[in-house]
Parts: C-alpha cells; sequence; structure tokens
C-alpha cells in the first residue's frame, strides 16, 4: 500500500450545505427494507415539506411507512408522477440510481430541480471533515470498513466512533449527535463519490482496497469505473492522507504526490479465516494508524473481530 499526502488541494474545499428549511424535497425511493427512512427523518427535523415517493404500493411499504406514521410527510406510493419532480426544490434519489437513464430524474434536471442523496447530504452536515475516514474499492470495503469502525470503537478514548455510508443504517437522523472528538468511518461506493465529487468534498483519510472490473453496465470503461474511485481522493488538503494499493499508481499520479509505505509480512491472528481478511486487516489497521491509533492496541481489537 502506499500512503499520499496530497498537496494539489491547499484550499479547503467546503461541502455546500442546502437550504432545507420550507424547501420542498422528494424523496425517489422509500424501500421495503427502510432505506429511506434515515433521511426522511432527518429531513422533516431540518424543516423540509417532503414528499416520499415509490414505485412499490403501500400494501408492500407498509412496514417502513409505520415507522415514519408520526411524521408529517405526504406520500405517492405505487408509482412516480412528473409533475413532483417539476415542482420540488430538491430531489433525494439513490446513487445507485443513474440520472441519465431514468426519466423522473430528467425531468428533474430539465427544471433546474437540484439532485443530492443521502450521504451528500451527510457529509455536508458532519461537524469535521477531519475526523472522516472513506473506504472505497471493488472488494473488501465492507469488511475494511467495519473492522476500521471496531478498532477505533476500542481504542479511541475521546469520542465516539459511528460508522455508516454503505455499511449500516443512515447516519444522518444522529448527525446532531456526532462531535468533534468522534470519528466517522464511512464506506463509500462508486456511485456515491460520483455525488460527493460534486460536491468538492473528500475525506481526510481515503482509503482503496483495489481495483477491478465492476459496475461497468453504469460506467462503461474500467477506466471511467476507476476515475469515479479516484474521486475519494480528488479532494484532499494538504494534510490529508491517502491510501492505495502501489500497482495502482497509473491510475493516480497524475495528482498526488506519494511515498511507498509497506505492508508488514507477518500475519496478524484473527478470528475470520483468508488471505483475503488479512489484506483486509492490514489496511484498517493503516488507517487507524493515521487516525493516531497505537498499533499494538489496533492489532489487539482485529484480533476480537468482529
Amino acid at each position: 500500500m502506499r500512503i499520499i499526502k496530497s498537496k494539489l488541494y491547499a484550499l479547503l474545499l467546503q461541502t455546500p450545505m442546502l437550504k432545507l428549511r420550507d424547501q420542498k424535497v422528494v424523496v425517489m425511493g422509500l424501500g421495503r427494507f427502510g432505506g429511506g427512512i434515515g433521511v426522511t427523518r432527518y429531513l422533516v427535523q431540518q424543516g423540509a415539506r417532503v414528499l416520499v415517493t415509490d414505485q412499490l404500493p403501500e400494501s408492500k411499504l407498509a412496514q417502513s411507512v409505520a415507522k415514519l406514521k408520526s411524521l408529517p410527510v405526504t406520500y405517492r406510493l405505487g408509482g412516480h408522477d412528473h409533475e413532483d419532480f417539476k415542482c420540488a426544490d430538491i430531489v433525494v434519489v439513490n446513487p445507485a440510481v443513474d440520472p441519465r437513464s431514468n426519466a423522473y430524474l430528467q425531468t428533474a434536471i430539465d427544471h433546474r430541480v437540484k439532485l443530492t442523496s443521502e450521504i451528500r447530504l451527510l457529509a455536508a452536515a458532519l461537524p469535521d471533515r477531519n475526523r472522516v475516514i472513506g473506504i472505497t474499492g471493488t472488494a473488501g470495503k465492507s469488511t475494511t470498513t467495519a473492522m476500521t469502525g471496531s478498532i477505533l470503537s476500542a481504542c479511541h478514548h475521546t469520542g465516539k466512533t459511528w460508522v455508516g455510508g454503505n455499511l449500516g443504517g443512515s447516519l444522518l437522523p444522529h448527525v446532531n449527535e456526532i462531535t468533534a472528538e468522534d470519528w466517522v468511518v464511512l464506506e463509500l461506493s462508486s456511485f456515491m463519490l460520483e455525488g460527493l465529487d460534486e460536491d468538492h468534498w473528500s475525506p481526510h483519510i481515503a482509503a482503496l482496497t483495489n481495483l477491478s472490473d465492476n459496475h461497468l453496465d453504469r460506467h462503461g470503461t474500467i477506466d471511467a469505473y476507476a476515475v469515479a474511485k479516484q474521486s475519494i481522493f480528488n479532494h484532499q488538503h494538504a494534510q490529508d492522507v491517502a491510501i492505495f494499493p502501489p500497482h495502482l499508481n497509473h491510475y493516480f499520479t497524475s495528482f498526488a504526490q506519494y511515498k511507498p509505505l509497506h505492508l508488514p509480512k507477518a500475519t496478524i491472528p484473527l478470528l475470520v479465516p483468508g488471505m483475503h481478511n488479512q489484506i483486509n486487516a492490514h489496511l484498517a489497521l493503516l488507517v487507524c494508524e493515521q487516525a493516531g491509533i497505537d498499533r499494538q492496541q489496533a492489532i489487539g481489537a482485529l484480533r476480537e473481530f468482529p
């Protein structure tokens, strides 16, 4: 692996904070498993006028709707309506939905409606990006994120550790509980990163597990997919840290100065088997060392994972 201390983006770039109070916000997709619940709660807390729309009928969304029954939310279930997307101020969309191929989102774009996502709202609302760790990659990112969160939970004693993004539930309803002493660990997909790149946002510590062909139905080519993954580093500042495998230098040397940092050859005693988990554990260890965690304490925490 390599650690890069990027010097290209010396200016502090802030993620724009959307005005939400009294805004007409459409949440596109509630989901049978409640994927839109967290963002809906947050939007109501912020004073937005929220409409939740989903292709599924109410009968299939009953559990999710029940969790929001106390909130002043309007529903359009069993299908979307173009008028909702024309008249909204903001549309919150799942990053996995490609606006280029979705007729409703094209309607919103044509009417100059702002598109955002749960992760973009979270990035804008977090108290300090210098306490944010982002982990991406084709494989291993969920395990590495979970390992990183586990180490920090065990070893970081001056604040809490929050794990979110593509792993676990939405952190948005808890954003007012997150302090500048806490660490936030986010698993970030290529789809999430495309939106965060539009907001000129990167985490303080960014790590890429690996890169291979994936999601080419959306990105088209491996090079375009690499560009989406690379954006986790694009807006880092001089004091930030990036970590990626050395064989991917040809994708990333154009924007960052770096120095080699080799993985130790010794294995870490783990409860989870496999060389892939050794790689994940070493990356999580590397990330946590950059967060100021003592190496031996971190190894001790990894021995107890999961």
